[in-house]
Order: C-alpha cells, then sequence, then structure tokens
C-alpha cells in the first residue's frame, strides 16, 4: 500500500512541478509549453506506468487527490531589455606604437579587456587586429574615444541584438527544472522500494543535466550582454590620404554593384521560398504537365479526324458516279 502511494505521488508531483512553470516566465509562457512538451509526457508517462504496477500487483488503487489549481491571472512584469552591442572600427594612424598603448590605456580605464589581439607587418607597413569587451555602460564612450587625437577612422559599423525574449524564456524554463528537482529530491529521500529509488535518480538526473545546460545558456546571454564587443582594425600610414569627393563614375559604379547586390539578395528570397514550397511546385507541375499531354492528344485526335476527312472526301471524288435508273446515265452517243 505505502509503493502505491508513492508511486501515485511521485507521477502527480512531477506533473504540478510542471505546471507550477507556466507562471514562472509570463514573457514566455507560450515558449515554456512548447519547450516543456517532452518532459510533460515523461511525467504522463510515468503516472500510467505507477497506476499499472499498482493495479497488477493485486492492490487497491485508491482515489488520486485533486491537482494543485493552476492561477488563471499572470502578474505584470517589467523585465529589463537584454541588448548585445557589437562595433566593428577601422582606423589608421601615422604612430602605431603611441596608438596602440593609448587604445590599451582606454580600454583599462573603461574597465575592459582585450579578447585577442595581433600584429602583422608587411613590408614597412603594420597593421594590428584586435577583438576588445567593454562593459556595456562605457561602449558608446569607447567608440567616442577610441581614435582619440592619434587615429583617423575610416569606418564605424554599430550592430544591436535584443536577445530578451530568448533569455527570460531560458530563465523560466531554468526555474521550473529547479522546482521539479527540489520536488524530486524529496520524493527520493521518502522513497523505500529499490525501483521508485532508480525511477527518481533517473528524472534528478535528467533535470540536472537541464539545469546545466540552461544556466550555460543564460550565463553565455549574460556575458555578451555585459561586455560588448568592439572589433578593431588599425593600420600604420605615413601620411593622411583625403577622402575624394564621389565622381560621377564612381556613383555609377556603386548603383551599378549595389543594384547586383540587390537582385542577388532578391534571387536568394526567391531560391528559399521555393525551397519551403518544393512539394507545392511539385504538385503543380504534375498538373500542368497533364493538362498538356491531354491537350496534345486531343490535337492528335482533331487532326487524324481531319485527315479521315479528307480521305473519304478524296475517295469520294475520284468514284465513277452511280445511278438509281438506267434511263438516267448519260448516253454515250451509239444505239442499240
Amino acid at each position: 500500500m505505502k509503493k502505491r502511494y508513492l508511486a501515485l505521488l511521485l507521477s502527480l508531483l512531477l506533473i504540478a512541478a510542471l505546471l507550477c512553470g507556466c507562471g514562472s516566465s509570463p514573457a514566455s509562457e507560450q515558449a515554456y509549453y512548447s519547450a516543456s512538451a517532452a518532459d510533460y509526457a515523461y511525467a504522463e508517462e510515468a503516472a500510467f506506468d505507477a497506476y499499472d504496477g499498482a493495479y497488477w500487483a493485486n492492490e487497491d488503487v485508491p482515489a488520486a487527490p485533486e491537482p494543485m489549481p493552476m492561477s488563471a491571472e499572470v502578474p505584470a512584469q517589467t523585465n529589463p531589455a537584454k541588448l548585445i552591442y557589437t562595433a566593428n572600427l577601422e582606423m589608421e594612424t601615422l604612430d602605431f606604437d603611441e596608438a596602440l598603448s593609448a587604445l590599451a590605456e582606454l580600454t583599462a580605464e573603461l574597465g575592459g579587456y582585450y579578447e585577442s589581439s595581433s600584429v602583422s607587418e608587411s613590408g614597412s607597413t603594420r597593421r594590428a587586429s584586435c577583438t576588445v569587451r567593454i562593459p556595456a555602460e562605457n561602449y558608446r564612450r569607447f567608440l567616442d574615444e577610441a581614435a582619440g587625437d592619434l587615429c583617423h577612422v575610416l569606418s564605424r559599423q554599430e550592430y544591436t541584438e535584443d536577445v530578451s525574449e530568448n533569455y527570460y524564456d531560458t530563465s523560466g524554463r531554468l526555474e521550473t527544472q529547479r522546482t521539479k528537482l527540489a520536488r524530486l529530491q524529496e520524493l527520493l529521500a521518502e522513497a523505500e522500494d529499490m525501483a521508485d529509488i532508480i525511477t527518481v535518480e533517473d528524472a534528478i538526473s535528467e533535470t540536472e543535466e537541464m539545469i546545466d545546460r540552461l544556466s550555460g545558456t543564460l550565463r553565455h546571454y549574460d556575458a555578451l550582454v555585459d561586455y560588448s564587443t568592439v572589433d578593431i582594425s588599425l593600420r600604420e600610414v605615413k601620411v593622411y590620404e583625403p577622402e575624394p569627393d564621389p565622381t560621377y563614375g564612381s556613383r555609377l559604379g556603386a548603383a551599378f554593384v549595389d543594384g547586383l547586390r540587390g537582385f542577388a539578395e532578391g534571387l536568394g528570397d526567391i531560391l528559399i521560398a521555393l525551397a519551403y514550397s518544393w512539394l507545392w511546385l511539385l504538385l503543380i507541375a504534375g498538373v500542368v504537365v497533364l493538362i498538356l499531354w491531354l491537350t496534345r492528344k486531343r490535337r492528335a485526335a482533331r487532326r487524324e479526324a481531319r485527315s479521315q476527312r479528307k480521305a473519304r472526301a478524296a475517295a469520294a471524288a475520284a468514284a465513277p458516279p452511280t445511278y438509281s435508273r438506267p434511263e438516267d446515265a448519260p448516253s454515250d452517243g451509239t444505239e442499240e
């Protein structure tokens, strides 16, 4: 009897833990349901297995307690946006060593660090490539002060990625798994039968693995959000060459290149759309081929019918006329 109650309690708590997670992340309720489908299926299967085990053991199966009510109202929450900032800086300098030193000092002053750095030399020209991680609150200041008085900015590109939805979806799923783990640990402490212990330990192992994976995803997002990424390319030059005003030819060439790029992107989108609808295209192609075959067959039948009519008409014209009465036949000028 005690084993039967324990199995039923295990199954109900697994399902209750999953239902409790529905309110952990209001902004990600729909994503949670799709992500937890496998977990819910596992809990439901465990419940049926526990019931069947109690039944075939010829034990009385008690009525299941009422399930935990699910809150109909979700409290409103305001979560800060999770934004990832990245930028590319291409600069040139007359004093290469001094510019590198100033860039390193600015990075340290703003609390950043170098993720990677390399210096190459080609002839009398040196080039530095580095990736700098800057705290997000100092990201804009770093971009404004990176050139300083020693560098000339050739290009500056900035990108922003909003990962708020994915972040809070992952956070809600993590909270659900932690709740589930706590319930499973309580059940493990109460379990006495070896089969029940093994079942609960397997569920705990899977839950801990899911928690580690979700925690790693959140740590990765936090690292990208807290520290912005700036890729810098610095080239040594002898003199700054002013950028010439664009001529008519350069503008025409740029317009041609942009048009070609836009055509290529549009063609790529069309190919992707065709790849998504290949089954419909195959069906349409089959219908078109069938229609063409039937049309060609009908035309061939018509041509055959016309040929037969012409042949009959020619045969009728070449045959001698026949008369129903002999006196109607024309006379050849001789008398009997």
